[in-house]
């Protein structure tokens, strides 16, 4: 019995020819590497994960890091920011202010809220806080020391 063989310069386009028949049959291919060329599905097939309205209305209005923080919100390089994502793994919704002595001001955002302790300067109504003991303010402004910023899910005691 002889060994067949086929020439290495038909091999790529029988894979080829292969991949379509599949293709026109039905299956759905999700990605293949040939030595480096990447055959994919076909436009419009791709499974784009859909985000929950929450997350579409918090992703890219808040930097991930806490370098794109300081930069947004003017914070001092002294004081150490925490970036949290409490909603959403995909977009991050507020960021804590570590205590330092150096103060700060920043305003409420719209539909957010700031946390603070009873030390802190707030120009808008405050409501205690649900856990720690400090004040929340849904509006105006705060100064403190330390704070935890929320441009989301600030759902406040009954």
């Amino acid at each position: 019995m002889k060994d067949f063989k086929i020439p290495v310069s038909l091999l790529l386009p029988v894979v080829i020819a292969a991949i379509l028949l599949l293709i026109l049959l039905g299956w759905r291919i999700k990605e293949i590497n040939f030595g480096g060329i990447v055959v994919g599905p076909p436009p419009g097939q791709t499974q784009v994960p859909t985000l929950s309205p929450a997350c579409q209305a918090i992703l890219g209005v808040l930097p991930g890091n806490p370098q794109g923080i300081r930069a947004k919100f003017q914070i001092p390089e002294e004081k150490g920011i925490r970036v949290f994502n409490e909603i959403c793994p995909e977009a991050p919704n507020g960021f804590i202010v570590d205590t330092s002595p150096i103060s700060i001001t920043l305003t409420v955002p719209v539909g957010g809220c700031i946390d603070s302790d009873s030390g802190a300067h707030f120009t808008g109504p405050t409501v205690p806080e649900k856990t720690g003991g400090g004040l929340r303010a849904t509006s105006g402004t705060v100064t403190a020391k330390s704070l935890t910023y929320r441009i989301a899910g600030c759902e406040l005691k009954p």
